[in-house]
């Protein structure tokens, strides 16, 4: 194999992942968007789109397994493949719980307790953390990486916050009647949350991966 071959396949395995990439964050803007506004259209798309999103993983899969196969690549090159293999299972799974966010945008229910959670702020916080992660990875930035990791504190600390919330909310309030309906409607809202902080738990695996890529520092694989 040559190296214009080589070449050829290192700029399609980064195409690939480029495409991934902005597909996976575009999944994500669309999850926060139908939690905030409750848009059942949109949660619907979320989730019929799904196949996209897997096909790109497979396509980016298949692009590293060729290049580490057939051309071998070394040092830098190496490093980046690795992490482009790597990344793309952590841009799989935020898609998903991205249809995550859909699907608990179709379950409906609305509560008091559950309008004193803003669930879509912490989306947002999520989603920076996932946009900054990948430009850092493309831009092979240390340091925007490490602050990305280092913001994780900030996202679990905002997410204990609003589960002690609901909870706490949960337990002082009667709802008689209503009391199953309530009680699904938090635990939706609950995962909603979880679902968050695992998207942001991604994006620091992401900013782990740009760090080693660039310096072989391990110390946050």
């Amino acid at each position: 194999m040559g190296r214009k071959s080589y070449d050829e396949g290192f700029e399609n395995l980064q195409e690939a992942f480029e495409g991934m990439a902005e597909t996976s964050i575009e999944r994500v803007e669309w999850g926060v968007e139908a939690v905030r506004a409750r848009d059942g259209d949109l949660a619907h798309r979320i989730i019929t789109s799904d196949d996209e999103v897997d096909d790109l993983y497979i396509e980016v899969e298949r692009r590293c397994t060729d290049l580490l196969a057939l051309h071998q690549p070394v040092a830098g090159d190496l490093r980046y493949v690795t992490a482009v293999f790597k990344i793309s299972t952590d841009l799989e799974r935020i898609a998903d719980l991205a249809v995550n966010l859909g699907e608990y945008t179709l379950r409906g229910g609305s509560t008091k307790i559950v309008e004193e959670v803003d669930v879509a702020s912490l989306g947002d916080y999520a989603l920076e953390m996932f946009r900054e992660a990948i430009d850092a990875f493309r831009d092979g930035d240390i340091d925007r990486a490490v602050t990305v990791i280092q913001r994780d504190d900030e996202m679990d600390r905002r997410c204990e916050e609003m589960n002690n919330l609901l909870i706490d909310r949960l337990m002082r309030t009667e709802f008689g009647e209503r009391g199953q309906e309530v009680a699904a409607t938090v635990s939706t809202v609950l995962l909603a949350i979880r679902d968050l902080e695992r998207m942001a738990d991604h994006a620091v695996n992401i900013s782990a991966r740009t760090v080693y890529m660039v310096s072989s520092d391990r110390r946050f694989i």
